[in-house]
């Protein structure tokens, strides 16, 4: 079946997205899950990458393709899509994981349905900030050091780290944020609106550093001898 280009891409990342919620979902859901769990989530969202890496390489998350736009290596319709496609995938594996545990699927709704009453709002911004900014500026390094096949794996390890000593798990996804507005014992719209304005900021930060630690300076080095050379040739022989 030949589809046009975006929407094989909005696939890919809708069935990527769709993985890696239902894997969260069917955890999250669980009273007393065991800290094993997180590596088992950071291993769905490995093999969720490698799968959707070909055709759509693999966003799988609104905060990566918001910074790749920022870069201009997205075009803005394809954001749009992606970020589309991402939130849908969102809400299926969310229902997908909700049905395997039996669970309810609920509508988001402004009290707080989870376990994350305790922590402050400031340990909630922090930690997902921290997340994410850290997950895109992985990102970004290995794309710019063309090691985009260490992606996958790092991205994995960051997250099931990050996981461990963050209070929210280390989301830094909005569209994960978005779908779990929909589980038991997921997120509440106060909860989510502070998770996505930190996920956010983690965007705005992780491309700000990636621009001051660009070795801009090789590039222009390499290319002064070429101009020289080239003036060269063009400046008249005197006698």
């Amino acid at each position: 079946m030949n589809l046009p280009p975006l929407a094989k891409k909005m696939l890919a990342e809708f069935l990527g997205v769709m993985i890696f919620l239902t894997a969260i979902t069917a955890v999250v859901v669980t009273p007393g899950a065991a800290p094993m769990h997180t590596f088992a989530l950071a291993a769905a969202l490995v093999c969720a990458i490698l799968v959707a890496a070909p055709y759509s390489g693999a966003h799988l998350n609104p905060a990566v393709s918001l910074f790749f736009l920022a870069r201009r290596e997205l075009s803005v319709n394809d954001f749009f899509g992606y970020v589309v496609a991402q939130l849908a995938g969102a809400v299926a594996g969310t229902a997908i994981g909700s049905l395997l545990r039996d669970k309810s699927i609920l509508l988001p709704t402004l009290e707080t349905n989870t376990g994350m009453t305790g922590p402050s709002a400031l340990a909630i911004f922090l930690g997902e900030a921290v997340a994410t900014g850290g997950l895109l500026v992985i990102i970004g390094q290995l794309s710019i050091k063309k090691q985009g096949h260490l992606i996958p794996w790092a991205v994995g390890l960051w997250v099931a780290s990050a996981a461990l000593w963050t209070v929210t798990g280390a989301q830094a996804n909005p569209a994960v944020t978005f779908g779990r507005m929909f589980a038991q014992y997921g997120l509440s719209v106060q909860n989510a609106s502070v998770v996505g304005f930190a996920e956010i900021v983690g965007v705005l930060v992780a491309t700000l550093l990636i621009f001051v630690f660009s070795d801009t300076k090789k590039v222009v080095a390499k290319k002064a001898p070429a101009a020289t050379t080239s003036a060269a040739k063009k400046k008249p022989v005197t006698k």
